[in-house]
């Protein structure tokens, strides 16, 4: 017996909607570049983070840049869409509320996190499939 498809269990192999496609992609590229100066800028970030109020800053510059490093590149890769998009919606609005409403950073806090939060709640929603790729009869 042939082991199950990786694809099928995933939902890979269902078409998916052009939208979703488009907003996953970008929304995964925006993240995976948002977290890398988390680690190559580590000492300027952890500078602003100090400023949030947030206990180990040092430690959640790296934890916040590897949850948007992973999970862009996994929305990218079309892996477990809708926990990563959970996942990296909770980190924007921690974004918009600690930096943003907090320190009144407009740039990216108050522009660029919205937009984000906006993606991950759509990707939550969204059903993968199109429309018309529906293999039920409608009623």
């Amino acid at each position: 017996m042939a082991p199950p498809d990786l694809r099928s269990l995933t939902g890979t192999d269902v078409p998916e909607d052009p939208w979703r496609r488009g907003v996953r992609l970008l929304a995964g590229a925006v993240y995976a570049g948002a977290g890398t100066p988390k680690f190559f800028a580590h000492g300027w970030e952890a500078g602003h983070f100090r400023t949030y109020g947030l206990p180990f800053p040092d430690a959640f510059v790296y934890l916040i840049g590897a949850i948007e490093i992973v999970g862009g590149l996994a929305l990218i890769a079309d892996i477990a869409v809708r926990p990563f998009a959970l996942l990296l919606g909770a980190v924007m609005v921690g974004a918009i509320v600690t930096s943003g409403i907090g320190q009144g950073e407009w740039i990216p806090s108050l522009t660029l996190a919205p937009a984000l939060l906006v993606a991950s709640v759509y990707l939550l929603a969204a059903p993968r499939e199109t429309p018309s790729s529906d293999p039920r009869p409608s009623a």
